[in-house]
């Protein structure tokens, strides 16, 4: 059975990542195993996440300009299944995420097919509970 199978994935997705722990790997396994079998793979975050070594299953793009970022990731799903998509580098080695609209506007991109978002921080912590 394929992943998206699994997962009752339909045609267009957007898959919100929460919780204490474990986000950012699920989110790049999800990309890696889904961009083997089709394309339009969009992996981003609208929290913060660490700045990933190099990968050869996903292409990092980074800007705080929406414009940009659009034209750019719509001209990089041409040539890469997978994408990384984040606002900016921070200087604590950090990605700073991109705004909740613009994963809206992705969405609707033409060739993108599954959106995977680190939704919430965790701040490394192993366990997250919600207060009052």
């Amino acid at each position: 059975m394929k992943l998206e199978q699994a997962l009752s994935l339909g045609k267009r997705e957007t898959i919100s990542l929460v919780g204490g722990g474990g986000k950012t790997t699920l989110m790049y396994a999800l990309g890696r195993k889904l961009s083997l079998q089709k394309r339009g793979i969009i992996l981003t975050t609208t929290t913060k996440i660490s700045d990933p070594e190099p990968s050869p299953f996903f292409h990092l793009l980074v800007s705080k300009e929406w414009n940009e970022l659009k034209v750019r990731t719509s001209e990089s799903m041409r040539r890469h299944p997978c994408l990384l998509i984040a606002g900016e580098r921070l200087p604590n080695g950090k990605l700073d995420g991109i705004l909740p609209v613009w994963l809206e506007e992705i969405s609707r991109m033409d060739g993108v097919s599954i959106i995977v978002n680190e939704a919430d921080g965790a701040a490394g912590r192993p366990l997250k509970a919600h207060r009052e």
